[in-house]
């Protein structure tokens, strides 16, 4: 259950109550607290479609008057058609070549349109140069800003130019296009100049490096190049010396890396025998062959005899132990015949070494020698080769040159596109920017976002509570009618008498209306005490629930009004009772209870007045004799109808709801806030009240903007006709009992 922090004191005074007085405990079972649902943004905007409305118009206003005071922008457009050359020169567009290629071709002719060299040219112009579009900013930024170039799908270069006077954009996109194309002219009259140029002076340094090719030849006439068909002895002797001599290298580093090796194994015993073995595996002589083979075999056969002797005799036996000490004496001769063995061997190769070095140190000398005698050969003939390489590359600059001279002569195209105008640039009419309608739909989405975020914010920060579906989503709990407001001058009489008064009225069939809900919402052994409160005073319940009590006596059953608001008590002046006498002075003991109740003159219905007002009421209210009281005024009357007061302003409400059956907890339209409204359904709950439903009180008749409970005119023309049903055709009916079984089915769970 779900405990507002508040409410501790009074929770533990409830609490209190129960170990106090056991049968003062509620007499029906306290439902759990019923969630308020989670708001629904969609009624939330619907609430607030004023403040929404209202700064949609503002955006769309303001993007209207925006609109009107923008600066117009004006576009005028030219249409260029580009040859451009394929690779091998020839002038060829769209389909002639790739489409990939011919839209990098045209893309890359609108990159040289918006090019430094061609703005620079529009720029240089003294008219272009003081026109208003230029006036403020750089005179280069604005005239690249406001330039485009692209290609369309048919091949064709758009070029515009955007400005907010129509003339100036056409004449600045003149010259433009003057000077694009003007460029590539230009650059088709200097191309021959400077092919020829070229050409002449290609052919000039070729014929240089000819004349010096053949002074060296004549100069160095013994000369053998490397590359000639003959070849040269001398670099063929340096060749079979480097052969030599890495040979050699190879030869004294492995002879070096094999004496190493064997050095290394020498000095490990274990590793002797295997180095023997491996210069017998390579090839070399070893001596007293023959003495080492009688003496392996030897200890193959004395360990064959140990083998034998060990199955046969114990470790220690004699024979078994002679045999040991023979097999150690043989190996002793092998390992010191082995190690002999190696360390001639080892002689050998040290030697070898030394002989390889030798040869390589000998080889070396002579390779160096030669060496010197090719370097100087080769300076000669790197020389010759330098020469011959240049007089074949001018020779083919030339050629090429001469070649596109002999196409020059029957073409005039050069390798640059050829630029066709096929609209000029127009004074435009129109201005492409601001467009207004995307202005004022920009407005309209714009004013929608904000004003849908203005109404959430609004209705999430406003505490009223201005409709009956927000009553319903903010508390939780059914929503059992709503009452018209009273018409005329405030009078507790009059209006806390309104069903007794003018039985035929609105306000009168609205009451019968809830009573029936009442009836309906739960069986008459669950409603035999029923409360009437509100979060905060002046909100109407003194005069719900005065007619109420008669609306229910009307329809025959015995009703009792209990007055047990102590602090401001109303009732006896609505009925004009006897003062002085009350539920205070039954529970001080002063008076009788059959004294006490006194007659409305309304058939059914009696009255306990509140009496003298006490100095204690909480503590009264929370007393044992004040639940005896009520538990025979239960057992006397159908109906116990307490008039309580505030639950926000002091304890009372809360104290005596845990003592009745159920609970109505009543608002006032226009008055009642959500917060309080909220505070008051967890008070009641924090002490295990059934809170049956939500009145709302002082509906105003004008459908205005807090008038969304319901619309009450030509309501008496349907009571007139039907009486209570005519107010449910009316929807009045519908709207009271539907909730109150809703709370039915929730306490059946």
């Amino acid at each position: 259950m779900d405990i507002d922090k508040t409410d501790d004191s009074h929770s533990l005074l409830y609490q209190g109550q129960e170990q106090a007085y056991p049968s003062a405990q509620p007499r029906v079972m306290a439902v759990p607290e019923v969630s308020a649902p989670m708001a629904n943004p969609l009624m939330m905007l619907w609430r607030r479609k004023g403040v929404l409305l209202l700064v949609v118009l503002a955006c769309v206003g303001a993007a209207l008057v925006k609109y009107m005071f923008s600066q117009q922008v004006f576009r005028s457009e030219a249409r260029l058609f580009v040859q451009t050359p394929s690779g091998g020169g020839e002038l060829k567009t769209g389909p002639e070549i790739g489409n990939s290629a011919s839209q990098g071709a045209l893309r890359a002719q609108c990159e040289v349109i918006k090019s430094a060299k061609i703005l620079a040219g529009v720029l240089a112009q003294p008219e272009i140069a003081e026109f208003k579009t230029f006036a403020s900013g750089s005179r280069w930024q604005t005239l690249k800003e406001n330039l485009s170039a692209t290609v369309g799908n048919d091949d064709i270069i758009m070029v515009s130019f955007d400005s907010p006077y129509p003339a100036e954009a056409q004449a600045v996109l003149d010259a433009v296009v003057d000077a694009y194309s003007n460029f590539y002219t230009k650059e088709k009259r200097s191309h021959v100049a400077e092919l020829e140029k070229w050409r002449n002076k290609s052919q000039a340094e070729l014929e240089k490096k000819q004349k010096d090719l053949l002074e060296f030849k004549k100069a160095n006439g013994g000369l053998v190049m490397a590359g000639g068909d003959r070849g040269n002895a001398t670099l063929q002797k340096l060749d079979n010396l480097q052969r030599a001599l890495t040979e050699a290298h190879l030869n004294a580093l492995d002879a070096k890396s094999t004496c190493d090796s064997a050095k290394a194994k020498l000095n490990d015993p274990a590793q002797v025998h295997n180095l023997v073995e491996y210069f017998r595996s390579t090839g070399m002589s070893i001596e007293n062959d023959a003495n080492a083979q009688a003496l392996r075999s030897q200890l193959l056969s004395m360990e064959a005899q140990a083998e034998e002797l060990g199955r046969r005799y114990l470790p220690s036996h004699p024979s078994v132990r002679a045999a040991q000490a023979t097999i150690s004496s043989l190996r002793s001769r092998i390992a010191e015949m082995d190690r002999s063995l190696a360390e001639t061997y080892l002689l050998a190769m040290e030697q070898k070494v030394t002989t390889a070095a030798a040869r390589e140190k000998e080889l070396q000398q002579a390779y160096d020698e030669q060496n010197k005698v090719a370097v100087a050969l080769n300076l000669k003939a790197a020389e010759a080769d330098q020469l011959e390489g240049e007089i074949k590359r001018l020779s083919a600059s030339v050629e090429k040159a001469d070649l596109q001279l002999v196409d020059l002569s029957a073409t005039e195209n050069v390798g640059v596109p050829n630029v066709l105008v096929l609209d000029k640039p127009r004074t435009p009419d129109l201005p492409v920017r601001p467009v207004r309608n995307t202005m004022l739909l920009q407005g309209l989405v714009l004013g929608l976002v904000l004003g849908c975020f203005a109404a959430i914010l609004r209705d999430v920060t406003d505490q009223g509570l201005r409709s009956s579906e927000e009553i319903i989503e903010t508390l939780g709990v059914p929503l059992l009618g709503s009452v018209p407001h009273m018409a005329g001058p405030p009078n507790p009489i009059m209006q806390g008498r309104k069903v007794d008064f003018e039985p035929s009225s609105d306000v009168a069939e609205t009451y019968r209306t809830i009573r029936t809900a009442v009836f309906f919402g739960t069986p008459d052994r669950e409603s035999r005490t029923i409360l009437v409160t509100s979060p905060a005073p002046n909100d109407g319940k003194s005069t719900f629930a005065s007619n109420l009590a008669i609306a229910m006596a009307q329809q025959g059953k015995r009703v009792l009004l209990v007055d047990a608001d102590f602090r401001k008590s109303v009732q006896h002046r609505i009925f004009e009772t006897r003062p002085g006498i009350g539920l205070s002075s039954v529970l001080a003991g002063h008076e009788p209870l059959e004294k006490a109740i006194q007659s409305t003159g309304i058939s059914g219905l009696d009255i306990l007045p509140a009496g003298p007002q006490p100095g204690n009421p909480s503590e009264i209210l929370n007393s044992q004799s004040f639940n005896e009281v009520l538990e025979e005024l239960s057992v006397r009357y159908e109906h116990v109808v307490l008039d309580s007061p505030p639950v926000m302003a002091v304890a009372d409400a809360r104290i005596l709801s845990a003592m009745c059956s159920v609970t109505i907890l009543v608002l006032r339209a226009q008055h009642s806030t959500r917060k309080a409204a909220v505070h008051a359904r967890r008070a009641l709950q924090s002490v295990g009240a059934v809170i049956m439903g939500v009145v709302v009180n002082d509906v105003p008749r004008a459908r205005d903007r807090y008038g969304e409970f319901g619309s009450y005119s030509g309501y008496r023309a349907a009571t007139t006709n039907g009486g209570e049903q005519g107010a449910a055709t009316g929807g009045y009916k519908v709207n009271a009992i539907v909730p109150a079984r809703s709370f039915l089915d929730l306490r059946r769970k």
